[in-house]
C-alpha cells in the first residue's frame, strides 16, 4: 500500500509544476489607457525621470529610463486627462491626452528646450487660467468654513464618471423629495437654470449624466449665501450650484 501511495504522489507532483508553470506563463492582463513618450527634440533620445502631473487627480509620476509612462497610473480613466509635464532644462508643458480603454498606440511628446541662463534669482508663479465660473467655485470653497454646505470636487465626480447626477446627489442625500423639500432652486455657472427633465422622485434634480458637469455645491436653506437668496423663494429645499465640465 506504501509503494502504491509513493508512485501516485510521483506521478502528481509533476503534474503540479506543469500546472504552476502554465499559471505563470499566462500573460497579465493588460491596463487600460495610452502609453506616452517624452523625447528630446534635438537628438530625439528618450527622457527619463521627468514629472508627469495629472491636473484632475493630482496624482504625479516619473517617466522611465526608456521615456515612457503610462496613463493607467493615474485614477482618473475617463475619455481624456490633462497632464502637464516637468523636467529640468526643459519648458514646463501641459497638454490633453485622451485615456480611452482601447486606445492604447503610443503617444510622442517633444519638449521645448530652454536657453542656459547666468544663475539668477527668479521669482516665478504658475498662473492657471480657469474659467470665470470655475474661479467662483474656488472662491466659495474658500469661504464655506463652517458652514457646512456640501461640496463635490472634480476629483469626486471623475472617479464617478458613467453614473447618472441624481445618483452621485443622493448618495450624500443630497435632493431628495421629501415632505419639507419640495424643490431645489438651479443655478448652472452662475445663472439660474430650469431642468428640462427632472428625475422622478427628487427635488427637480436634472437627468443628466454626471460627465457634464466639473464640480457642485448644495447649500442647505438655511445656508443658502446673500446674493442667491432673491432668487430662491421657491428652493425650499435650499440652492444647488453646479459648473459644468471644462473641455
Amino acid at each position: 500500500m506504501s509503494t502504491g501511495v509513493a508512485l501516485i504522489g510521483m506521478m502528481l507532483v509533476p503534474a503540479a509544476r506543469a500546472s504552476a508553470q502554465a499559471d505563470t506563463a499566462r500573460p497579465a492582463r493588460p491596463k487600460p489607457g495610452r502609453i506616452v513618450g517624452i523625447f528630446d527634440p534635438v537628438t530625439s533620445a528618450p527622457i527619463d525621470s521627468a514629472e508627469i502631473t495629472d491636473l484632475i487627480s493630482g496624482v504625479s509620476t516619473r517617466t522611465r529610463a526608456s521615456g515612457l509612462f503610462g496613463m493607467a497610473a493615474f485614477q482618473s480613466q475617463h475619455d481624456s486627462s490633462v497632464i502637464r509635464i516637468r523636467k529640468v532644462g526643459f519648458a514646463d508643458t501641459t497638454l490633453l491626452v485622451m485615456v480611452g480603454k482601447a486606445d492604447t498606440v503610443p503617444m510622442q511628446v517633444f519638449l521645448r528646450r530652454v536657453a542656459s541662463l547666468p544663475a539668477v534669482d527668479v521669482d516665478e508663479k504658475e498662473t492657471i487660467h480657469l474659467p470665470g465660473y470655475m474661479r467662483d467655485f474656488e472662491d466659495r470653497v474658500q469661504k464655506l468654513g463652517k458652514s457646512g454646505a456640501t461640496v463635490f470636487t472634480p476629483a469626486e465626480l471623475r472617479q464617478a464618471t458613467t453614473r447618472r447626477l441624481a445618483d452621485v446627489l443622493r448618495g450624500k442625500g443630497v435632493g431628495m423629495s421629501t415632505a419639507r423639500c419640495h424643490n431645489i432652486a438651479l443655478f448652472l455657472n452662475g445663472h439660474q437654470y430650469h431642468a428640462l427633465d427632472s428625475v422622478v422622485g427628487t427635488a427637480g434634480i436634472p437627468d443628466d449624466p454626471i460627465d457634464n458637469y466639473e464640480a457642485i455645491i448644495y447649500y442647505r436653506a438655511e445656508q443658502v449665501p446673500p446674493d442667491f437668496r432673491h432668487d430662491t423663494r421657491d428652493g425650499d429645499c435650499g440652492v444647488l450650484l453646479m459648473y459644468t465640465r471644462v473641455r
